[in-house]
């Protein structure tokens, strides 16, 4: 298995505030983008920050991930 990283020309992330009453939206995004994923040339990256309970997590999106 190599670990040799590949440096891709573009880098999204995307910064989703669901500390509140906005918490399944952002569910329901973050499988929306799934749906894409990341590619060769792009990295798709979501950072949520969830309601009481749970975390802030950033995640790299992959197509179909779960």
């Amino acid at each position: 298995m190599s670990t040799t990283k590949i440096k891709k020309p573009w880098t999204i992330m995307v910064y989703m505030a669901g500390d509140n009453n906005l918490e399944p939206d952002g569910v329901q995004e973050l499988k929306e983008m799934k749906k894409v994923g990341s590619t060769n040339k792009v990295n798709i990256i979501a950072h949520f920050n969830r309601a009481t309970g749970h975390v802030a997590k950033r995640y790299f999106l992959r197509k179909g991930s779960r």
